[in-house]
């Protein structure tokens, strides 16, 4: 079953002389692993080596990757010290393949996408020169319109919107609420495309995504005014679930989330925050978020077991079968409550499940009423019970004896 981010598929290295289809998919997946693990040779490597591919149908698709891998070694490359001085290069490599895939499909939103990834880095490269930013706003603000207006339900446009509304100086950026609004919205088109996406679909077809949402929103909670160490914490977690070989996330950003001060104070939105980041993680099929909150001593209920279930052992083998199964296109949390009592909390809320209908409207899947109890363990809020049951369910009435 696709799921909302698959960790890249390590794969033998090399492409062969005269690469078919299928060596297309499997270099495609190589880049995708150098990228997360921030191999800069490896994916120049790589992005030579699809010139071995011949097929003219899949000339759009070659450029396409061409020009990610020669984006994503510029983006890696601004996490070494010294900083290399061939990050323009790629950036501008870059920008020429896409334009090519461009040529081939004139209408493709992928390409403009990675155009207006490969800009902005220009644009921060140019930071003190006037003349070449005022140059690089007009040539590539009419494709960021673009990319605007039709990557609504985009996870890879949503993820540089998010971006652009996060780090861009203002008029155009500098609005963590609206950046963080844009990352959750990527999360759940991924999940979106997720389930729309055919099981022997080619690895060129452009899904990539969801783990760069969660990475981002990560970060939001690092560099931003509205740090949360519990909610970068969180994020973080699934990045890296997704991912787990993420040099960035994991080498780069994690300890610098673990370097965030534990809050003074007690924040309702803190605990609130922790069981909405499991939740996100839920919806598109991965119930590590919440076994990642699990206390070893936590107790379960739910309508569907006999008796409760005790421990975290035994709560990961009740997710494991629905592991990467759970397909939730939108979710809401409605009135959240905390109760705070010393190194307890308890949140009680409804949860309104949503299901996307072929025609692109909504309609209501189930709804449940919760209570989580949370303790403050080791600096983090960890669940120590967790009760669910449905909302006005339709019961039988009980037979008269």
């Amino acid at each position: 079953m696709k799921v909302l981010a698959v960790a890249a598929v390590l794969v033998a290295r090399g492409a062969t002389a005269a690469a078919p289809a299928a060596s297309l998919g499997q270099v495609v997946r190589e880049i995708q692993a150098a990228d997360y693990r921030g191999e800069r040779a490896e994916l120049q490597r790589l992005a030579a080596s699809l010139d071995r591919v011949k097929d003219p149908k899949l000339a759009a698709y070659r450029h396409y990757w061409q020009g990610f891998a020669r984006w994503r070694r510029a983006l890696n490359g601004f996490n070494e010290t010294p900083t290399p001085g061939d990050l323009g290069d790629d950036l501008t490599a870059g920008i020429a393949s896409f334009q090519r895939a461009l040529v081939e499909k004139p209408d493709w939103i992928e390409a403009r996408i990675g155009i207006m990834g490969c800009a902005a880095p220009l644009f921060f490269l140019a930071r003190d020169d006037a003349a070449r930013r005022d140059a690089l706003l007009k040539e590539y603000l009419p494709i960021a319109a673009a990319v605007r207006e039709k990557g609504a339900d985009n996870p890879r446009a949503l993820f540089l919107m998010g971006q652009t509304q996060l780090g861009a100086p203002p008029p155009y950026g500098g609005d963590p609420v609206k950046a963080a609004a844009t990352f959750r919205r990527g999360i759940e088109a991924a999940l979106t495309e997720a389930r729309q996406t055919a099981e022997d679909e080619p690895a060129w077809i452009p899904r990539w995504g969801g783990a760069e949402n969660l990475m981002n929103l990560a970060y939001l909670y690092v560099h931003s005014p509205l740090a949360n160490r519990e909610l970068a914490l969180a994020y973080g977690e699934g990045a890296l679930v997704a991912a787990p070989e993420w040099h960035y996330m994991r080498d780069v950003l994690w300890p610098q989330i673990l370097a965030l001060p534990q809050p003074s104070e007690f924040r309702p939105e803190d605990v609130i925050a922790v069981e909405r980041a499991a939740l996100d993680r839920w919806g598109h099929g991965d119930p590590q978020g919440f076994l990642e909150t699990y206390a070893p001593e936590v107790t379960y209920f739910d309508p569907t077991r006999d008796a409760r279930v005790d421990g975290i052992d035994a709560m990961r083998q009740l997710v494991a079968p629905v592991a990467g199964k759970i397909k939730i296109d939108r979710y809401e949390m409605v009135n959240p409550s905390v109760q705070h009592h010393g190194d307890v909390a308890i949140l009680a809320y409804n949860l309104v499940n949503y299901v996307k209908q072929p025609d692109g409207s909504e309609k209501i899947g189930t709804k449940w009423n919760s209570t989580t109890v949370f303790r403050r363990m080791d600096g983090r809020w960890r669940t120590i019970h967790s009760h669910w049951s449905l909302t006005k369910p339709e019961l039988k009435e009980a037979a008269t004896q």
